[in-house]
């Protein structure tokens, strides 16, 4: 007599296997709905911000706007068409309130950061390991100024997030906005342009964590004698601002490292970045809370 055995037929497991393809691309069309959903919430959280009316900004990278953003190469790039760990080679200013283009960039196609579709709490960023994004004229020589930026350290170390300074191998005065190796935050205000540079270089007197989303508020107010520093509305840095303004006329700016001239780059920022809004001035307490506000309701990231 012979054996007996029970399985699945050829059209039965056809239809196993077609089941599973259906349920596969439901889910991952979901994924997708609930993406391009919370992006369309984002950018209209964002067109009705109060980034819009508060005067002064020079500079604004949004890295949820895809039109600011170019990805392949230096010398071949387009915008609006960013996939999942593309080379950014260009990130657009979606500033409104200045005229002409401010397009940050790396200074070769080796060093260009890589696109990421879901950062920091699903919306997009622009993830930083041993990359930077820079801009050669930066009209930045003032003595107040407002720094805001929604990031995400995925390491420890020191990392620099966001530093003007000259163009040439000097350095000598310039601002530097970073997180330290001993989890510090630090702020650096160096002029002016001589051999005889003097600092306002302060550190936090608490510390921040890898792999945890904050928005740094930074407001340096000449007039109150005033340097701080908040991550999520805690403050971190409250100091006496008493250095002067910047000397020259035009900086360089550089995103995600520190820069020493030339081609010299180090202390990159491992983590993301997903965006940065710079002002010319010191802003009021309450422009601040606004912004941050705004920061918090875009990334769902809560404040102290």
């Amino acid at each position: 007599m012979k054996q007996k055995y029970s399985g699945f037929s050829l059209i039965e497991l056809s239809i196993v296997i077609l089941i599973i393809g259906i349920l596969i691309a439901g889910v991952t069309q979901g994924s997708r709905l609930v993406r391009e959903s919370r992006l369309k919430t984002a950018r209209t959280i964002t067109e009705s911000s109060d980034v819009n009316s508060i005067k002064d900004v020079i500079l604004w990278l949004d890295a949820a706007n895809e039109d600011t953003i170019a990805t392949g190469t230096l010398a071949s790039n387009e915008y609006g068409n960013a996939e999942q760990d593309d080379a950014v080679v260009g990130w657009k200013d979606r500033n409104v309130q200045l005229s002409g283009d401010i397009v940050l960039a790396p200074h070769q196609d080796a060093s260009a950061p890589k696109y990421q579709k879901s950062g920091i709490n699903g919306l997009p960023s622009i993830r930083f390991t041993s990359d930077n994004l820079g801009y050669d004229d930066f009209q930045f020589f003032v003595e107040n100024y407002s720094i805001f930026a929604v990031i995400r350290p995925l390491s420890a170390g020191t990392q620099y997030i966001v530093n003007v300074s000259t163009i040439d191998t000097t350095s000598l005065h310039g601002l530097v906005f970073s997180l330290e190796s001993s989890g510090f935050i630090r702020f650096l205000h160096r002029s002016p342009y001589s051999v005889n540079s003097t600092s306002g270089n302060f550190y936090s007197t608490n510390s921040w964590q890898a792999n945890k989303p904050y928005i740094t508020s930074l407001v340096r107010d000449i007039n109150a004698s005033s340097a701080e520093v908040w991550l999520n509305n805690q403050q971190y840095i409250s100091e006496t601002a008493t250095r002067p303004r910047y000397e020259p006329d035009s900086l360089k700016l550089v995103i995600g490292a520190i820069y020493f001239g030339g081609t010299s780059y180090s202390r990159y920022f491992d983590g993301d970045i997903s965006e940065v809004i710079i002002f010319d001035r010191a802003l009021k307490n309450s422009e601040r809370i606004d912004i941050q506000k705004y920061l918090s309701k875009k990334y769902n990231i809560a404040l102290s």
